[in-house]
């Protein structure tokens, strides 16, 4: 186990949770891993932001609402994780522990939404742009990081928000090189999410 440097607080009301959390230590896949659990407890993420304080520190906050059954309670959702931030077990592990998701996410996909998604370089040459307009689905913004956390990206910035079953996603990101991002990268970072719209 790795000691926990970050804050975490979760509530729930009415079907909808609200975590919030708090590190002075950027680390790769925090929103993935949060989106992660999140799915496989049954909620999606509805709004989402990530900022940095004046102080440094890093908020990340997000809303999901249920989207099918929960499988556990509040306090299962918030030990499992605190267990996924605190180990080095990787999310993909922690999914197959629960077959039935993990069928649903990656193989029981029947509606392919329209999309207006866009990639375009960032204020400098070492950040990207990305804008997704599309129909929600559960686990889409899981997805997306995903995609992001295996092709070594980072999220500086994420502003979720679903409305009447559409999401409006924006990202900015950046290498976790912190190099130039090229534009065939731009190229292949667009059609590998794409792929999953």
């Amino acid at each position: 186990m790795v000691a926990a440097n970050y804050s975490l607080s979760l509530s729930e009301s009415e079907g909808e949770v609200k975590l919030e959390y708090r590190t002075k230590e950027n680390e790769k896949g925090i929103i993935y891993k949060i989106a992660g659990v999140l799915y496989v407890h049954g909620y999606s993420i509805v709004k989402a932001s990530v900022s940095t304080g004046p102080d440094g520190e890093i908020h990340d906050n997000c809303e999901a609402v249920k989207f099918g059954e929960t499988i556990q309670s509040i306090d299962d959702l918030e030990n499992d994780l605190r267990m996924l931030l605190d180990s080095k077990m990787t999310v993909m592990t922690y999914i197959t522990k629960f077959p039935e998701k993990y069928y649903r996410f990656f193989v029981d996909r029947e509606n392919e939404a329209t999309a207006n998604l866009t990639v375009l370089p960032g204020a400098d040459a070492s950040l990207a742009e990305i804008s997704l307009t599309t129909s929600d689905r559960p686990g889409l913004i899981f997805e997306i990081t995903q995609v992001l956390y295996m092709m070594y990206y980072d999220i500086v910035s994420i502003s979720a928000d679903t409305k009447d079953s559409n999401v409006n996603d924006k990202l900015v990101i950046q290498r976790e090189d912190r190099g130039p991002i090229e534009p065939a990268g731009l190229k292949n970072l667009q059609n590998s999410i794409y792929k999953l719209l």
